[in-house]
């Protein structure tokens, strides 16, 4: 005798669930998260799943943790908290949800949100704990990351006094950074939480262009951006920069409006006192002007020709015709004999003269070789005759601006002119100027 039976649907049921493990196995590893069963009365875990092996870093057919073999995976400064958690769940028959962390057998910190369910028997007493125990490792890196940023943040803003904030426009409701209560004067018992608050922290000057400002440019959709002044309550005065950005919705309305303000009191202040330091230095500057002209004056007047030492009135006489032709752009013809100081002569009308800030260009006429005289008092070209190898500027060209002086020009058998001309050795016998 033979029975044969049909078990078509049951293979098809056994598929579906190999499937549906596959699927929550599969779910449990992308999540990271894994679930286990907890015998009380044991004290010992009784079933963990794959992903929960992974988690705690214990491969597949691995013994499962006893109560005290898992308690020293938990970290060390957790493991008491932890303890008096699990217990605390036991004796009230509880779900419990707690935060850890675990420390593997590489040194390795894994961050564990773990859940937990009590399964009761009819009696009502705990049969068995079921859970997940999930890693969080990345979202409590992220959130730590996220708290030194905000930290960094919070800190940059307090040196260098500046708060963000931001106004939502429906509700209208305004929050502002740490740094806001300082900058904006506000005290725990004040209603920061409306725009209106902060404009009447503004100058009574400067409120009604700042709030056409905002307004236009909540309207427009556009940047905000102002410079005005804080008036806090014990009467202190405070420059402030604000600038804002609208943020817009799927339509393009403005849903809120973020920015930062920046208290630039102490800029202001700089400012200012550099602008006073600048303009004491061009006062004092104006006066050593002033003191310096009146100097050069006095020593003008005391050691007028410092270089001619002399009180005879014949002197005086030279003197006086060299005061009244120095700044003039006359030729001067000085004669006189040997010693008497010609040369000096020539010298104090160059330097009391238009030109004394340009060259004074001496030629000695009495050792010039006739054959040289044009070359060495106009120039010449490279070529210009024989030996001229390079070109050559003359005295004239030279003293272009300035003054040339010709000693001995009697030596000269050509009369010179087209610059200002002092000369000495002339035949005559008085100082004459000429044009």
């Amino acid at each position: 005798m033979a029975l044969s039976e049909d078990i078509t649907e049951r293979k098809r049921a056994e598929q579906a669930l190999r499937r549906s493990e596959a699927y929550l196995a599969e779910a449990h590893r992308l999540a990271k998260t894994g679930s286990w069963a907890y015998s009380p009365a044991a004290e010992k875990c009784i079933y963990w799943s794959a992903e929960m092996l992974r988690i705690f870093g214990l491969h597949q057919g691995s013994n499962l943790p006893d109560r005290e073999e898992f308690l020293r995976l938990v970290h060390p400064e957790d493991r008491d908290r932890f303890n008096e958690r699990i217990d605390k769940a036991f004796r009230e028959k509880a779900d419990f949800v707690q935060d850890y962390r675990i420390v593997l057998s590489d040194g390795t910190v894994r961050h564990i949100h773990g859940i937990g369910h009590p399964v009761l028997d009819e009696t009502g007493n705990i049969i068995e704990y079921v859970g997940t125990d999930v890693d969080v490792t990345e979202r409590k890196r992220a959130e730590e990351k996220l708290r030194r940023s905000e930290a960094d943040l919070l800190e940059a803003q307090r040196l260098t006094h500046t708060c963000s904030w931001r106004h939502e426009v429906l509700s209208g409701k305004v929050t502002v950074s740490p740094e806001g209560s300082p900058m904006y004067g506000i005290e725990p018992e004040d209603d920061a939480s409306i725009a209106d608050f902060y404009f009447r922290r503004m100058h009574p000057k400067d409120r009604p262009e700042i709030e056409q400002a905002y307004a236009a440019a909540l309207l427009g959709k556009t940047d905000f951006e102002a410079d005005f002044r804080l008036v806090l309550p014990d009467g202190t005065i405070k420059n402030t920069r604000s600038i804002g950005h609208p943020v817009l919705d799927e339509r393009g309305d403005v849903v809120e409006f973020v920015g930062a303000s920046i208290d630039v009191t102490e800029h202001h202040r700089a400012r200012a006192e550099l602008e006073k330091a600048l303009e004491e230095i061009r006062g004092l500057k104006d006066q050593l002007h002033d003191e310096n002209v009146v100097l050069r004056e006095q020593i003008d007047q005391a050691f007028m020709f410092e270089e001619i030492v002399g009180t005879s009135s014949g002197l005086q006489g030279v003197l006086s015709r060299l005061v009244k032709v120095a700044p003039t752009d006359s030729s001067v013809l000085v004669s006189g004999e040997t010693g008497t100081g010609k040369e000096l002569v020539a010298r104090a009308i160059h330097k009391r003269s238009r030109r004394s800030q340009r060259a004074f260009v001496s030629v000695n006429c009495a050792a010039l070789a006739p054959s040289l005289i044009s070359s060495e008092l106009f120039g010449h070209e490279k070529g210009a005759f024989t030996g001229a190898m390079q070109r050559r500027l003359g005295r004239f060209e030279l003293a272009n601006g300035g003054t040339i002086f010709l000693d001995e020009i009697g030596e000269l058998m050509a009369s010179l002119g087209g610059c200002s001309l002092v000369v000495q050795g002339f035949p005559s016998s008085q100082l004459a100027a000429t044009t």
